[in-house]
Protein backbone atom coordinates (compact mmCIF):
# COMPACT_ATOMS: atom_id res chain seq x y z
CA UNK A 1 0.00 0.00 0.00
CA UNK A 2 2.68 2.51 0.98
CA UNK A 3 4.86 1.73 -2.01
CA UNK A 4 2.01 2.28 -4.47
CA UNK A 5 -0.35 4.81 -2.90
CA UNK A 6 1.67 6.88 -0.41
CA UNK A 7 2.60 10.46 -1.27
CA UNK A 8 3.90 13.32 0.84
CA UNK A 9 2.28 16.62 1.81
CA UNK A 10 4.09 19.60 3.31
CA UNK A 11 2.21 21.99 5.61
CA UNK A 12 3.84 25.45 5.52
CA UNK A 13 2.86 28.12 8.07
CA UNK A 14 4.46 31.57 8.04
CA UNK A 15 4.05 34.35 10.61
CA UNK A 16 3.27 37.60 8.79
CA UNK A 17 4.99 39.72 11.44
CA UNK A 18 8.38 38.00 11.87
CA UNK A 19 8.25 35.79 8.76
CA UNK A 20 9.21 32.69 10.74
CA UNK A 21 8.20 29.61 8.76
CA UNK A 22 7.46 26.16 10.11
CA UNK A 23 7.19 23.08 7.89
CA UNK A 24 5.58 19.75 8.72
CA UNK A 25 5.42 16.73 6.44
CA UNK A 26 2.72 14.07 6.44
CA UNK A 27 1.81 11.05 4.35
CA UNK A 28 -1.34 10.91 2.24
CA UNK A 29 -2.96 7.96 0.50
CA UNK A 30 -5.58 9.94 -1.38
CA UNK A 31 -5.82 13.57 -2.43
CA UNK A 32 -9.13 14.91 -1.08
CA UNK A 33 -10.29 17.95 -3.06
CA UNK A 34 -12.97 20.57 -2.47
CA UNK A 35 -14.98 21.13 -5.64
CA UNK A 36 -16.70 24.14 -7.18
CA UNK A 37 -19.40 24.37 -9.82
CA UNK A 38 -18.32 24.52 -13.49
CA UNK A 39 -14.62 24.07 -12.83
CA UNK A 40 -12.32 21.13 -13.58
CA UNK A 41 -10.11 18.60 -11.86
CA UNK A 42 -7.01 20.69 -12.70
CA UNK A 43 -8.60 23.79 -11.14
CA UNK A 44 -9.53 21.89 -7.97
CA UNK A 45 -5.97 20.57 -7.66
CA UNK A 46 -4.55 24.08 -7.99
CA UNK A 47 -6.99 25.37 -5.37
CA UNK A 48 -5.77 22.67 -2.98
CA UNK A 49 -2.44 24.50 -2.59
CA UNK A 50 -3.73 28.08 -2.43
CA UNK A 51 -2.46 30.02 0.59
CA UNK A 52 -4.94 30.52 3.42
CA UNK A 53 -4.86 33.54 5.74
CA UNK A 54 -5.03 32.73 9.45
CA UNK A 55 -6.51 35.73 11.27
CA UNK A 56 -9.05 36.70 13.89
CA UNK A 57 -9.91 33.55 15.90
CA UNK A 58 -7.53 31.47 13.77
CA UNK A 59 -4.38 33.46 14.48
CA UNK A 60 -1.13 31.55 14.92
CA UNK A 61 0.57 31.32 18.30
CA UNK A 62 4.01 32.31 17.05
CA UNK A 63 6.91 30.78 19.02
CA UNK A 64 9.18 33.63 17.94
CA UNK A 65 6.85 36.56 18.66
CA UNK A 66 5.41 34.76 21.71
CA UNK A 67 1.98 36.17 20.84
CA UNK A 68 -0.88 35.27 18.54
CA UNK A 69 -0.18 36.64 15.06
CA UNK A 70 -1.72 36.71 11.60
CA UNK A 71 -0.15 33.99 9.49
CA UNK A 72 -0.41 32.28 6.12
CA UNK A 73 -0.88 28.55 5.65
CA UNK A 74 -0.49 26.42 2.56
CA UNK A 75 -0.39 22.71 1.80
CA UNK A 76 1.74 21.53 -1.10
CA UNK A 77 2.40 18.08 -2.50
CA UNK A 78 6.10 17.40 -2.03
CA UNK A 79 6.00 13.90 -3.52
CA UNK A 80 3.42 12.26 -5.74
CA UNK A 81 2.71 8.51 -5.42
CA UNK A 82 2.98 5.86 -8.11
CA UNK A 83 -0.81 5.50 -8.02
CA UNK A 84 -2.71 8.74 -7.40
CA UNK A 85 -6.15 8.33 -5.84
CA UNK A 86 -8.21 11.53 -6.06
CA UNK A 87 -11.29 11.97 -3.87
CA UNK A 88 -13.80 14.62 -4.96
CA UNK A 89 -15.73 16.01 -1.98
CA UNK A 90 -19.23 15.65 -3.41
CA UNK A 91 -21.01 15.54 -0.05
CA UNK A 92 -21.45 18.33 2.50
CA UNK A 93 -23.80 19.46 5.26
CA UNK A 94 -26.23 22.14 4.11
CA UNK A 95 -25.71 25.05 6.57
CA UNK A 96 -29.41 25.99 6.43
CA UNK A 97 -31.07 22.60 6.80
CA UNK A 98 -28.16 20.74 8.46
CA UNK A 99 -28.98 17.89 6.07
CA UNK A 100 -26.46 16.04 3.98
CA UNK A 101 -26.31 17.34 0.44
CA UNK A 102 -24.75 15.92 -2.72
CA UNK A 103 -22.90 18.27 -5.07
CA UNK A 104 -23.64 17.21 -8.65
CA UNK A 105 -21.17 19.82 -9.95
CA UNK A 106 -19.75 19.14 -13.39
CA UNK A 107 -16.01 18.43 -12.92
CA UNK A 108 -14.32 17.37 -16.18
CA UNK A 109 -11.27 15.15 -15.73
CA UNK A 110 -8.63 14.28 -18.31
CA UNK A 111 -7.28 10.83 -19.12
CA UNK A 112 -3.74 12.25 -18.86
CA UNK A 113 -2.66 14.22 -15.82
CA UNK A 114 0.68 16.02 -15.31
CA UNK A 115 1.66 16.81 -11.72
CA UNK A 116 4.79 18.65 -10.60
CA UNK A 117 6.46 18.46 -7.20
CA UNK A 118 9.93 19.75 -6.32
CA UNK A 119 10.89 20.15 -9.96
CA UNK A 120 9.83 16.64 -10.98
CA UNK A 121 6.91 16.06 -13.34
CA UNK A 122 4.89 12.88 -12.98
CA UNK A 123 2.65 11.88 -15.88
CA UNK A 124 -0.45 9.86 -14.97
CA UNK A 125 -2.97 7.87 -16.99
CA UNK A 126 -6.55 7.44 -15.84
CA UNK A 127 -7.24 3.77 -15.06
CA UNK A 128 -10.40 3.74 -12.96
CA UNK A 129 -13.34 5.83 -11.74
CA UNK A 130 -15.71 5.15 -8.83
CA UNK A 131 -19.13 6.62 -9.59
CA UNK A 132 -21.98 7.59 -7.30
CA UNK A 133 -25.54 7.89 -8.55
CA UNK A 134 -28.11 9.17 -6.08
CA UNK A 135 -28.67 12.03 -3.65
CA UNK A 136 -26.73 11.13 -0.51
CA UNK A 137 -23.61 9.47 0.86
CA UNK A 138 -25.52 6.84 2.85
CA UNK A 139 -27.78 5.84 -0.02
CA UNK A 140 -27.68 5.71 -3.79
CA UNK A 141 -25.70 3.43 -6.05
CA UNK A 142 -21.94 2.97 -6.45
CA UNK A 143 -20.24 1.35 -9.43
CA UNK A 144 -16.96 1.68 -11.32
CA UNK A 145 -15.38 1.90 -14.75
CA UNK A 146 -11.90 0.47 -15.35
CA UNK A 147 -9.57 0.74 -18.33
CA UNK A 148 -8.05 -2.62 -19.26
CA UNK A 149 -6.03 -3.41 -22.39
CA UNK A 150 -6.97 -0.06 -23.90
CA UNK A 151 -10.74 -0.47 -23.42
CA UNK A 152 -13.13 0.89 -20.82
CA UNK A 153 -15.25 -1.60 -18.90
CA UNK A 154 -18.19 -0.86 -16.60
CA UNK A 155 -18.58 -2.93 -13.42
CA UNK A 156 -22.11 -2.49 -12.08
CA UNK A 157 -22.85 -5.15 -9.42
CA UNK A 158 -22.85 -8.46 -11.34
CA UNK A 159 -23.08 -6.74 -14.74
CA UNK A 160 -19.86 -6.16 -16.67
CA UNK A 161 -19.96 -4.40 -20.04
CA UNK A 162 -17.74 -2.58 -22.51
CA UNK A 163 -18.29 1.16 -22.96
CA UNK A 164 -16.84 3.60 -25.48
CA UNK A 165 -14.26 6.23 -24.55
CA UNK A 166 -16.70 9.13 -24.87
CA UNK A 167 -19.02 7.63 -22.27
CA UNK A 168 -16.53 8.55 -19.53
CA UNK A 169 -17.68 12.16 -19.98
CA UNK A 170 -21.11 11.08 -18.71
CA UNK A 171 -19.59 10.91 -15.24
CA UNK A 172 -18.30 14.50 -15.12
CA UNK A 173 -21.51 15.43 -13.28
CA UNK A 174 -24.56 17.53 -14.04
CA UNK A 175 -24.55 18.70 -17.70
CA UNK A 176 -24.17 22.43 -18.58
CA UNK A 177 -27.91 22.85 -19.33
CA UNK A 178 -28.62 22.23 -15.62
CA UNK A 179 -31.12 19.52 -16.46
CA UNK A 180 -32.32 17.98 -13.19
CA UNK A 181 -32.88 14.33 -12.36
CA UNK A 182 -34.88 13.21 -9.35
CA UNK A 183 -32.37 10.49 -8.42
CA UNK A 184 -29.28 12.59 -9.12
CA UNK A 185 -26.68 12.46 -11.84
CA UNK A 186 -24.00 9.75 -12.03
CA UNK A 187 -20.92 11.62 -10.82
CA UNK A 188 -17.28 10.65 -10.55
CA UNK A 189 -16.51 10.32 -6.85
CA UNK A 190 -13.00 8.86 -6.87
CA UNK A 191 -10.43 8.82 -9.68
CA UNK A 192 -7.49 6.42 -9.92
CA UNK A 193 -4.45 7.47 -11.96
CA UNK A 194 -1.37 5.31 -12.58
CA UNK A 195 1.98 6.94 -13.28
CA UNK A 196 3.76 6.22 -16.55
CA UNK A 197 6.81 5.11 -14.52
CA UNK A 198 4.72 2.42 -12.83
CA UNK A 199 3.23 1.28 -16.14
CA UNK A 200 6.67 1.17 -17.75
CA UNK A 201 8.01 -0.89 -14.84
CA UNK A 202 5.07 -3.28 -15.13
CA UNK A 203 5.64 -3.87 -18.84
CA UNK A 204 9.41 -4.25 -18.31
CA UNK A 205 8.77 -6.89 -15.65
CA UNK A 206 6.27 -8.65 -17.90
CA UNK A 207 8.75 -8.73 -20.79
CA UNK A 208 11.48 -10.06 -18.50
CA UNK A 209 9.14 -12.83 -17.29
CA UNK A 210 8.32 -13.84 -20.86
CA UNK A 211 12.03 -13.87 -21.68
CA UNK A 212 12.78 -16.23 -18.76
CA UNK A 213 9.98 -18.55 -19.81
CA UNK A 214 11.06 -18.70 -23.47
CA UNK A 215 13.09 -21.77 -24.53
Amino acid sequence: MSDLFAGRLENIVTCVRCETTTRREETFFNLSLDIESNTSLIYCMKRFSVKELLNQDNKLMCETCLTRQVATKEIVVSKYPKVLLVHLKRFRIDPQTFMQQKLNYRIPFAEELRCEAQGKTTVYRLKGVVIHEGQGLQFGHYYAIVKSQGKWMKFDDTRVSLINDHETQTYYGEPPNNQRRSHGWPCAYMLLYESEDLLAGFFDAEAEERHRESP
